[in-house]
C-alpha cells in the first residue's frame, strides 16, 4: 500500500467517523420536528442560551399553540391559529406565509430535502417546498390534532380528531393505512424501527407495528394528551390521571410517578437519562430512570409546555404564569423571561443556542445570547479519538505488510 493510498483511506474513514448519523433525526437541522427526533427525546445536540436576552419577537394574528421547528439554515417554521403557516428567517423577518382554511395547532416536520409537512384543523395535510409552494395536500376528512413523525422509509404518522391514527407516504400524501381508536388523538407519536407509539383520549396508549397492526394496548385511568418519549427500551408518557407512566416495550408497566394534577406536557430525556416533564399542578419534575424523584421546581401556573433539553442537561420550558424558564440539571434557576402571557407552545433550540417558542398572545420569541455551535464536547472528543485510532491502525497494518 502506497503512502497516497493510506492517506486517502484514512481521510475517508475519518470523515465517516466525524459525521455520525443521529438516530431518528430526519435532517441535519438543529430542531427538525416536534420533540426534536422520532423518539421525542426533546434532547438537543447543542448548548442552549446562557441568558434571557431578547433577540427578536414576531407577532401573528392569534395564539401560537404549535411548537416551532428549525431548518439547516436557521429558518423557523410554525403554525398559527390565525389560519396561517409561517416561515421566518433567523433574524425574525418573514420569509413566507401559507394560508390554510382553519387553525394550525400542531407542529410541522422538515425532511432532508427541506420539504415541510404539517396537518391543519381544516382537515388537510400539507406538503410545502422550502419556498412555501404547495407540493401536495391530502384530505384527512377530519381535523389533524397531533404533530407528525417521519419514518426512515418515508411515511408520515399522525393522529386526528376522528379517533384515527394515520399513515401517509411523504412523496404523494395518498393514504397508506389508518388505525381506529375510541378517542380524539392529540398525542404526537414516537417511533422506532419496530413500532409506533401514541396516546388517545380513550385512556389508552397504543403500540402499532409499522404496517398498522396492533402490537399492544396499555390502559391508564384518564385521557392522554401527552406525547410519548422512548429511551432505553422504555416508553414514558403522561396522563390526565396525574401519573407519568413508564412502560416496557412489551406493553407492561415498569413504574408510574404520581403528581397532584393532570400531565399534558410531554416528557423529555436528559443526556444522563433523567426524565423531565411539567404538570398542571405548576411543578416541573425531574425523575431518575427508576421513577424516583430527583427534584421539582415550582412555577406560578399550570405547565402544558414540554421541555427542551440542551447538550449540557439544562432545561427550557414555559408556564401559564407568563414566564419562560431555564433550569440547570440540579433544578436550580438559570434564568427566566416574562412574556406576560400563558405559554402553551414548546421550545426549540437552535445551533447558536437561541431558544424559540410561541405564546398565547400570538408572539414567536427568539431568546438568548449566541453560544458556540460546537456539538457535545464528548462527541467531538470521540470523533477525534476514532480518527486517530483508525489512522494509526492503517499505518501499522501497511508497515507490517511492507516489511
Amino acid at each position: 500500500m502506497t503512502k497516497k493510498e493510506i492517506v486517502v483511506i484514512a481521510s475517508i474513514l475519518f470523515l465517516i467517523a466525524s459525521n455520525p448519523i443521529i438516530e431518528g433525526q430526519v435532517t441535519d437541522s438543529s430542531w427538525p420536528q416536534f420533540g426534536f427526533d422520532s423518539k421525542n427525546s426533546w434532547q438537543s445536540d447543542y448548548p442552549g442560551a446562557n441568558d434571557n436576552r431578547l433577540v427578536w419577537k414576531y407577532q401573528t394574528g392569534g395564539p401560537i399553540l404549535s411548537s416551532p421547528i428549525i431548518d439547516s439554515n436557521g429558518n423557523v417554521y410554525f403554525g398559527g391559529t390565525d389560519n396561517k403557516f409561517y416561515a421566518l428567517y433567523d433574524n425574525g423577518c418573514l420569509k413566507w406565509e401559507f394560508e390554510t382554511k382553519n387553525a394550525n395547532l400542531t407542529s410541522p416536520i422538515i425532511d432532508d430535502g427541506k420539504s415541510v409537512y404539517f396537518g391543519s384543523t381544516d382537515s388537510f395535510v400539507y406538503a410545502l417546498n422550502e419556498n412555501g409552494g404547495l407540493k401536495w395536500k391530502s384530505s384527512n376528512y377530519s381535523p389533524v390534532t397531533s404533530s407528525m413523525v417521519l419514518s426512515r422509509n418515508g411515511f408520515l404518522y399522525y393522529g386526528d380528531y376522528a379517533y384515527n391514527f394515520n399513515s401517509l407516504p411523504k412523496e404523494n400524501g395518498i393514504w397508506s393505512w389508518y388505525y381506529p381508536t375510541s378517542g380524539h388523538i392529540y398525542s404526537s407519536p414516537a417511533i422506532t424501527d419496530e413500532f409506533i407509539c401514541f396516546g388517545s383520549l380513550d385512556n389508552h396508549v397504543y403500540a402499532l407495528n409499522p404496517n398498522g397492526n396492533k402490537k399492544w394496548i396499555y390502559e391508564t385511568k384518564a385521557p392522554i394528551f401527552s406525547s410519548p418519549a422512548i429511551s432505553q427500551n422504555v416508553i414514558y408518557i403522561g396522563s390526565s390521571d396525574g401519573r407519568l407512566h413508564a412502560i416496557r416495550e412489551n406493553g407492561e408497566l415498569k413504574w408510574h410517578y404520581q403528581t397532584t394534577d393532570e400531565i399534558i406536557s410531554s416528557p423529555g430525556i436528559g443526556p444522563d437519562g433523567t426524565i423531565y416533564f411539567g404538570s398542571l399542578d405548576g411543578y416541573f419534575y425531574a425523575l431518575n430512570s427508576d421513577g424516583v424523584l430527583k427534584w421539582r421546581f415550582e412555577t406560578g401556573g399550570e405547565i402544558s409546555s414540554s421541555p427542551a433539553i440542551d447538550s449540557r442537561g439544562n432545561t427550557y420550558f414555559g408556564s401559564d404564569d407568563g414566564r419562560f424558564y431555564s433550569l440547570n440539571s440540579s433544578g436550580g434557576l438559570r434564568w427566566k423571561y416574562n412574556v406576560k402571557n400563558s405559554i402553551s407552545s414548546s421550545p426549540a433550540i437552535g445551533r447558536d443556542g437561541r431558544i424559540y417558542f410561541g405564546t398565547d398572545n400570538g408572539e414567536l420569541y427568539a431568546i438568548g445570547t449566541q453560544v458556540s455551535e460546537a456539538r457535545r464536547e464528548s462527541s467531538i472528543l470521540f470523533v477525534i479519538i476514532v480518527g486517530f485510532v483508525l489512522l494509526l491502525l492503517i499505518l501499522i497494518y501497511s508497515w507490517k505488510n511492507e516489511r
